[in-house]
């Protein structure tokens, strides 16, 4: 039998659904205290990485916590911080109704296109 040596990597994420049963208030809050906790797991751990995707996330932050959004800003510049994805807000693309429903593409399509253009 051979012995393979195999590496397993672990990379952070938070789905964070921020309007589903919170007012925007509380949301906010939710992804500040999340990307906080993120962000103190880097300064514990080398090789801690995070990622999150919704640009509404980022824009809160660069709002309400400009200087997380600096330290958000020196983590990408290392690679430690990942943007992914592109919406604007990470959908429930399993809403009733999913693709049948002309109402959940729209707000899909609209995500999208306004998490591509928010800079």
């Amino acid at each position: 039998m051979m012995d393979k040596k195999k590496t397993l990597y672990m990379i952070g994420n938070a789905h964070l659904d921020i309007v589903w049963l919170w007012q925007w208030q509380e949301g906010c809050q939710e992804v500040k205290a999340t990307f906080r906790s993120a962000l103190d797991r880097m300064k514990e751990y080398d090789d801690f990485f995070f990622t999150s995707s919704s640009a509404a996330h980022y824009e809160w932050v660069e709002e309400n916590e400009p200087a997380m959004f600096e330290e958000i800003r020196e983590r990408v510049k290392e690679g430690r911080w990942v943007i992914v994805g592109g919406w604007w807000m990470q959908p429930d693309c399993n809403a009733p109704g999913g693709g049948g429903n002309p109402l959940c593409a729209r707000g899909c399509t609209d995500s999208v296109i306004s998490g591509k253009s928010w800079e």
